[in-house]
């Protein structure tokens, strides 16, 4: 006796399809919020790492590194070089999980028309040929707290709220810009490094309230940005709570003004 064997029907077939159909659609949702949930646990622990180098590098030379080096109009990413030391030399944890590979920061090979170190940046910590990361062009995953809420002039410049400015690589250009590591009134409560919006503008750098948005802090995760704190902590806000207006006296500002300054004060 034979058997003839019975196949799918075709009203069973789009049964089948719909129930795989529905969840997909219930299961998608659920992923995407696991893969995000995942993202910003591991740019939190990006961040602690960071927070750690900057911690012995002012310990070691008793300041905050400068936001970027100055020459000619020209300006380059600087503190994440100056903290690489502190890192083992280790550069991937700069870049924020959720971001795409332009965030990678690579020494090479450099890509096509990059701007290269040159022997003059050796004593500020980049190597010979290595990329430079421009203020206008590349993309970087996370912005350092560089003027605070007031001011773009670097110290010695009683308005400078943030940590460090930019530096000149050579004679001519603006004052030094290294802030002194005991001025910071509240480490527990003073931002130094945010995720940046990553746009390809100052993006490692983040001004809460510069008219470009470009500049603000990001808003990857969630709508919002991990934040890391001068002692090492690190917390998640919305982006609208990391941003400031130019109105000063807007009461709902004031603790968030405070987090940006080094003098701990709502503003100048």
């Amino acid at each position: 006796m034979s058997f003839r064997r019975r196949g799918f029907t075709l009203v069973e077939l789009l049964v089948v399809t719909g129930i795989i159909g529905v969840l997909l659609a219930i299961g998608s949702p659920v992923l995407c919020r696991s893969r995000e949930h995942a993202n910003r646990i591991k740019c939190a622990a990006n961040l602690r790492s960071i927070g750690h180098a900057m911690s012995m590098y002012t310990q070691q030379y008793g300041y905050y590194p400068a936001c970027a080096l100055y020459r000619n109009d020209r300006c380059w990413a600087l503190w994440p070089v100056r903290l690489r030391p502190f890192l083992g030399f280790a550069q991937e944890v700069f870049k924020c999980p959720a971001q795409d590979e332009r965030c990678e920061w690579e020494k090479g090979p450099a890509r096509a028309g990059a701007e290269l170190a040159t022997a003059e940046f050796i004593r500020f910590g980049f190597e010979v040929g290595e990329p430079l990361l421009t203020d206008d062009s590349d993309r970087f995953s996370y912005g350092y707290n560089s003027s605070g809420t007031n001011g773009l002039d670097p110290p010695p410049d009683p308005r400078h709220a943030g940590l460090g400015s930019i530096l000149a690589l050579i004679r001519g250009g603006p004052p030094a810009a290294e802030f002194r590591a005991s001025r910071v009134r509240a480490p527990a409560e003073m931002i130094v490094v945010v995720d940046s919006m990553v746009d390809g503008r100052w993006d490692f750098a983040a001004v809460p309230n510069y008219p470009d948005p470009r500049l603000w802090p990001g808003n990857v995760h969630g709508g919002g940005a991990n934040t890391l704190f001068c002692d090492g902590h690190v917390t998640w806000y919305a982006q609208q709570d990391l941003l400031v207006t130019y109105n000063k006296s807007v009461p709902s500002e004031e603790a968030t003004r405070r987090r940006w300054n080094n003098n701990h004060e709502p503003n100048w």
